[in-house]
């Protein structure tokens, strides 16, 4: 039996049984493209004649899509409101998905995967994540459904402005203006 996909093959050898049936032993097939692949089998005898059966089954995509994130900015008062990150993705695989924090407050943002295998997110709105860590999840999924995934963290520093104090007088003293009659002294 040959498995084909020019300019890749795999050759394996099966012994025919008694019944008439053959079974070929484990394979590595993975050198092969994902899509049609042409099988064909053949048997000689003894007389030196050779029969060949061929048929085409479908090897299914399994390669994961590489992306990454690039180092993240730090999430401060002057970014959180219109925050943009970036990284590398696989041409191809369709668009990136990124997730900034975790739930209640998770964000997400959908950025395309250009021709130069670049994703940028657009401009995205993060001020209601809490202060502290923040994770950062991207992942691409092909047209197979294999995903490819990278992670990240970033500091989200504390933006939220002290509350005004308020001051409350205890014992309040009034005073009045008092005029003071002027005294004088002089000494002769």
């Amino acid at each position: 039996m040959c498995i084909r996909d020019r300019p890749n093959s795999v050759e394996a050898i099966a012994a025919c049984g008694s019944n008439g049936q053959w079974t070929t032993a484990a394979t590595d097939l993975g050198g092969l493209p994902a899509g049609t692949v042409p099988i064909q089998a053949s048997q000689t005898d003894a007389a030196g004649n050779t029969g060949t059966a061929n048929v085409s089954v479908t090897k299914a995509d399994t390669t994961l899509p590489v992306v990454t994130v690039g180092t993240p900015p730090q999430i401060n008062a002057g970014n959180q409101g219109a925050y943009i990150l970036s990284g590398t993705c696989t041409v191809g695989a369709g668009s990136v998905t990124v997730t900034i924090g975790t739930a209640p407050n998770a964000v997400v943002a959908t950025a395309p995967c250009d021709s130069n295998g670049h994703w940028t997110t657009p401009a995205t709105d993060v001020s209601a994540l809490p202060a502290g860590t923040v994770g950062i999840h991207v992942a691409q999924t092909n047209a197979a459904g294999n995903s490819g995934t990278a992670d990240a963290t970033v500091t989200k520093v504390d933006t939220t402005p002290p509350t005004t104090p308020s001051v409350t007088v205890v014992n309040p003293v009034s005073y009045t203006h008092l005029t003071l009659p002027t005294i004088c002294s002089v000494e002769i």
